[in-house]
């Protein structure tokens, strides 16, 4: 199940993107991040359970864009719960680089 959540979560202030369909679907901000996933404060109607969407968020620094898969596991007024695919090197990147932003690191 989705919920199995195998890392500790960390308080993330991001803003990104969500695209679905390959289209930009929404904006918000990263409320909270970890190894398997992140909740996303936006608007939540168009988002279902299980539908697949992408990421896209530029470093702190400007200087790198990230885009990477991620699926819809929840949607809440308010925001999204989306899960990641460790195994996936974009994502993985992607949430890493997130998780840095939580600790200051500027990339």
């Amino acid at each position: 199940m989705w919920e199995d959540r195998q890392s500790r979560r960390m308080p993330v202030d991001a803003e990104l993107v969500l695209y679905h369909n390959g289209v930009p679907a929404a904006s918000g901000k990263v409320r909270n991040v970890s190894l398997d996933g992140l909740f996303v404060t936006t608007d939540t109607s168009g988002f279902s359970r299980d539908d697949y969407v992408e990421i896209e968020y530029r470093s702190r620094s400007g200087s790198r864009t990230y885009r990477f898969p991620a699926i819809v596991v929840h949607s809440e007024e308010g925001g999204v719960g989306l899960y990641v695919e460790r195994d996936d090197r974009r994502a993985s990147e992607g949430i890493r680089a997130l998780m840095g932003i939580h600790k200051g690191i500027r990339h």
